[in-house]
């Protein structure tokens, strides 16, 4: 009886770390990519997975993330994400798009550097699903309206030392 207590005890927590994950993307330095896939999953399991990585700070202070996950459609129910960390100032939701051949977690925006954390949830509705992670980070480019905002700067500095010289 306590022997089986104890292995049914063991299976318990055995199905239960199955279910998520934590996957460590290293340090990414811009211009830098990581691609991968989740582990498999079951028809019914949940999925808790965390994705982590962290921006070098020696590396441009922001960059470009995205991040996609697909998958066939119905193949997860519930499939969301959310990063969190670094210079975020809360969790930033991914959003999801549904194709008659995909669904899709896509995000995008300037991120600083530190570490970041992105967390997926759902529920594997078929036998054998997994889904696809692509991060890209690259170096943050100033818009042009920031140049022109700078070269306006400079000039009304210019002007205005022309004339306290006249």
């Amino acid at each position: 009886m306590k022997l089986n207590l104890i292995a049914a005890s063991a299976l318990l927590a055995f199905a239960g770390a199955s279910q998520a994950a934590n996957y460590d993307m290293g340090t990414l330095t811009p211009p830098d990519s990581f691609a991968g896939q989740s582990a498999v999953f079951a028809s019914g399991a949940a999925i808790d997975d965390h994705w982590m990585f962290m921006l070098d700070s020696a590396a441009d202070a922001s960059g470009l993330f995205s991040r996609t996950f697909a998958k066939g459609v119905g193949a997860i129910t519930g499939f969301a994400a959310s990063i969190t960390g670094g210079s975020l100032p809360g969790p930033a939701a991914f959003a999801l798009n549904t194709t008659s051949s995909a669904q899709t977690l896509e995000a995008a925006g300037l991120l600083g550097a530190g570490s970041y954390d992105i967390h997926v949830t759902g529920m594997s509705t078929k036998a054998n699903t997994r889904y696809s992670v692509l991060v890209d980070v690259t170096p943050a480019v100033p818009e042009p309206s920031t140049y022109a905002l700078m070269l306006a700067g400079l000039a009304g500095v210019g002007a205005i030392a022309r004339r306290r010289k006249a």
